[in-house]
């Protein structure tokens, strides 16, 4: 089994102009908030973040370029 790391960010934040960040997934309250966050919380927030595609760890060059 694949171990996760404890947390989805991949330090690419963008939420600058949005309340969810594009690269992990989590709103800005989940980031801000993540290391006070239980283990069940964090269990929640990573079974939704992937179920959608995230985190995502490769951007097209467009979108590293947006996030400048």
């Amino acid at each position: 089994m694949t171990r996760r790391p404890d947390s989805p960010c991949v330090g690419m934040c963008t939420t600058t102009f949005d309340t969810t960040c594009r690269a992990c997934g989590r709103h800005y309250l989940e980031v801000a908030n993540w290391n006070q966050m239980v283990d069940d919380k964090k269990q929640e927030v990573w079974d939704r973040i992937t179920k959608q595609g995230y985190p995502r760890r490769n951007f097209t060059k467009q979108e590293k370029e947006d996030t400048k």
